[in-house]
Formats: C-alpha cells, sequence, structure tokens
C-alpha cells in the first residue's frame, strides 16, 4: 500500500505493515506485527529533518531515556533496538490501541460531558507513578535498574496513552527528555508552549529549572481533565507566555471535590517551591483512591483471566476425558475381537491335533 513503508524496512524491523496510525510533525506512525512474537506493535518514524538543530546521538538518547524507564506499567515501553534509514530513524514500540488522552478530552468537550471524577484520579494517579519511574531512580526496580533522573519537559494530553479499554494509561513520547544529575538544572527552551511551566519561560535571561516543571505540566494535565480546556491560552505566544507567569487560571467546574480542586491549585504554583512534590503526590488521599481503585481492577481482571484459564482447562480436561473413554471403548472392543480370533484359531489348531 502507498501509505505504508518499504518491504526493506518491515524486513530490517521483522515486522509485516497493517496501517498507519497517525501523522505529525515529527513523523508518523504505524501499526505492524511484530514476526518474532506475532503481536501487534507501534513503529515510530522519526524524521531528523522535523527537528531542526537534533543530531542521530540526539534522537537515539530519546530511545534511550525511554527504555531506561520502559519496565514500568504507566510508560510506554520501547520493544526492540532502532534502526537508521538515511535521515529518519525506526523505532518499535508497544501498541496503545486506545489512542491518546487528548482524543479521550476532545470527545468529552465535543459532547459537552464531564469526565468522572473517579476516572480522573484513576488516570492521575497512573501519571504520578509513571513520573516517579522517571524522577526518582530509586523507585525502579531489578539488580540493573538504570539511575539517572529523567525529565520528560513535553508532558501533554497528546502524549499520554490508552490500553484498549482505557483503563491504564501511559506516558509516551521522550522527545524532548533529558537526563538530570543531583542539584542539576536544565537550561533549554522546550516543549510545548500551554503547559511550559513559569520558569522555563523568564525573560531576557537564561531559564534555570529542574524536573518541578514536569509537575507543572502535570497540573495542566488534571486541569483539563476536570475543565476540558487548557489553563492558559491565547492565541498570541508573547500574551500566553505573560499569562503563565502572573496570572491563575480560572477555577475547575464546581461539581468536582475541594480536594481536587485544591490540587489543581497546589500544581500550578509559579514559584516552583510551593508545588507539592512526587512523594506528596503519591500521599495525596486522592491519588491515593486511584491507586487503590487501580489495584482493585487488576486484581479483578487476573481473576477473571485465572477463571477464563480454568474454564478452558476444565474444557480441555472434559475433552480428554471423553476422548480417553472413547479410545478406551475402542480399545476395548479391538481387545475382544483380537481375543474372539485368537480363540477360533486356537480351535483349529486343537481340532487339527
Amino acid at each position: 500500500m502507498a501509505d505504508l513503508p518499504s518491504d526493506a524496512i518491515a524486513q530490517r524491523l521483522s515486522v509485516k505493515w497493517i496501517r498507519k496510525l497517525g501523522k505529525g510533525g515529527y513523523g508518523e506512525v504505524f501499526e505492524a506485527v511484530d514476526l518474532s512474537t506475532n503481536k501487534h506493535v507501534a513503529i515510530k518514524a522519526v524524521h531528523l529533518s522535523s527537528r531542526p538543530g537534533s543530531r542521530k546521538a540526539d534522537i537515539r538518547k530519546e530511545v534511550d531515556l525511554q527504555q531506561a524507564v520502559g519496565h514500568h506499567p504507566n510508560i510506554v515501553r520501547v520493544i526492540k533496538k532502532a534502526c537508521w534509514d538515511n535521515d529518519t530513524y525506526w523505532i518499535c514500540m508497544e501498541l496503545c490501541k486506545g489512542g491518546d488522552l487528548y482524543d479521550v478530552i476532545e470527545d468529552h468537550r465535543i459532547q459537552n460531558q464531564h469526565i468522572q471524577e473517579h476516572s480522573i484520579w484513576s488516570w492521575f494517579s497512573q501519571l504520578v507513578l509513571g513520573l516517579q519511574a522517571c524522577h526518582q531512580p530509586e523507585s525502579r526496580t531489578g539488580a540493573n535498574a538504570d539511575t539517572r533522573i529523567i525529565v520528560h519537559r513535553d508532558l501533554k494530553p497528546d502524549n499520554i496513552f490508552f490500553n484498549e479499554d482505557l483503563t491504564v494509561a501511559k506516558i509516551g513520547d521522550f522527545g524532548m527528555a533529558r537526563e538530570l544529575k543531583e542539584e542539576e538544572w536544565a537550561t533549554s527552551f522546550c516543549g510545548t508552549l500551554t503547559h511550559m511551566a513559569p520558569e522555563m519561560l523568564v525573560e531576557g535571561q537564561t531559564p534555570l529549572y529542574d524536573e518541578r516543571v514536569d509537575l507543572w505540566a502535570l497540573g495542566c494535565i488534571l486541569y483539563q481533565l476536570c475543565s476540558l480546556d487548557y489553563a492558559f491560552d491565547h492565541p498570541d505566544d508573547n500574551t500566553l507566555k505573560h499569562k503563565i507567569r502572573t496570572e491563575r487560571p480560572a477555577p475547575i467546574p464546581a461539581h468536582y471535590s475541594r480536594s481536587l480542586a485544591d490540587l489543581v491549585d497546589a500544581l500550578l504554583f509559579a514559584d516552583a517551591s510551593k508545588r507539592p512534590d512526587l512523594d506528596q503526590l503519591i500521599a495525596h488521599p486522592g491519588v491515593q483512591l486511584g491507586i487503590v481503585m487501580n489495584t482493585a481492577r487488576e486484581s479483578a481482571s487476573h481473576m477473571i483471566r485465572l477463571e477464563q484459564e480454568n474454564e478452558q482447562q476444565a474444557h480441555i480436561l472434559k475433552q480428554a476425558e471423553t476422548l480417553a473413554k472413547t479410545l478406551q471403548a475402542q480399545l476395548a472392543e479391538q481387545t475382544a475381537k483380537y481375543q474372539g480370533m485368537f480363540t477360533q484359531g486356537k480351535t483349529r489348531i486343537d481340532a487339527l491335533e
């Protein structure tokens, strides 16, 4: 098909193309079947030309940082090492069939239907845990766990992905991510303006910021989940920067709890030192509620899978028992037949004697 990449690329990645999923400023994403596992995957094509000033090493770094935290259930997993084809980097990743959070918010906005608070806590708590895997190396499991602090720097609904039934949220697209050492500051201007923290937008000087910019972005996402709109927005970039630095967003709708409204306000403090840190976020009653709900759902899903497996095993066992009885009956029939033939033969032999 014309919209799909070449068979040569498919061969190098050991995949079979299915369809094109989407296109953005960075390149395209395709659905494919991984021939080594027969599972559906996403193949991201990143064009070097779409990132002015980027080098091949910068794009490889994106994959490296995402792999560093990809063991976490709330981070989109990189499945295979990527490969270059001219100026395009091909990355084989976990396929998130539920699409992204931007589409979920947009669907609710178009239908004029608010998102249920329990869903907000469920998704938000997963994003907090995913971000913990990025910011707190000590939270990562495994003997050879990566020890780098990773700042995403482009958290927004477009980069949050879902499984098919929208119960599992995952952070993806580490194209703007970078690693920080303890007490180190980042200085570059990057990300999506509507979700950039005030400390990234200082005028007339080099910005100095750390991983707390991701907490601001998380606050912007939480605001969007509640209001179905941006916390800060304006068609003019300079005006938007000024609003982010100096203004507070409008309150979220009144039908949401005071606890949720207060958390949005806390995350959107212009002073980064006043924002709750990750440990405080994880201890928040609403986040704890989300964690409990998600754990209960996972346990229920696990029990259902076990029951289905047990039912399948019982069905197989019943089929095996039926087959065994059939074979036993056939064996008895054959034994009787051969026993009769043997008796007749012996009778003839006795008569001849």
